[in-house]
């Protein structure tokens, strides 16, 4: 059984065509906040990603002394990776279209 991320960053309504996003950790829930984001990012190695695009589970891999993050997730049948980006380009809107993305792979 897969095993829950221990920290979600989720799109949990939508408010005039705009998702509001919050940040859960274990049981523990707070609306999104950049700040907040960005220092949790730089202390985890994984987080998953629920947007209002799509989904997918995100890992930090170090190269060279630099850290990166990649989306996976299963379409199709398939694994699929797709390149994120580095620590300051995890913005939601940045997350959704790697989401979008990787949706329309399996099609």
């Amino acid at each position: 059984m897969p095993r829950r991320a221990e920290v979600q960053l989720t799109a949990y309504e939508i408010v005039r065509g705009q998702p509001n996003y919050g940040i859960r950790q274990g049981d523990n829930f707070e609306p999104y906040s950049a700040e907040a984001w960005r220092e949790l990012v730089q202390q985890i190695g994984s987080f998953a990603f629920a947007g209002a695009l799509g989904r997918f589970t995100a890992r930090a891999e170090e190269r060279k002394e630099h850290v990166y993050w990649y989306a996976y997730r299963h379409v199709g049948g398939k694994m699929r990776k797709r390149y994120i980006g580095t620590e300051d380009q995890l913005t939601p809107d940045w997350l959704e279209q790697i989401a979008d993305d990787i949706k329309r792979l399996g099609n």
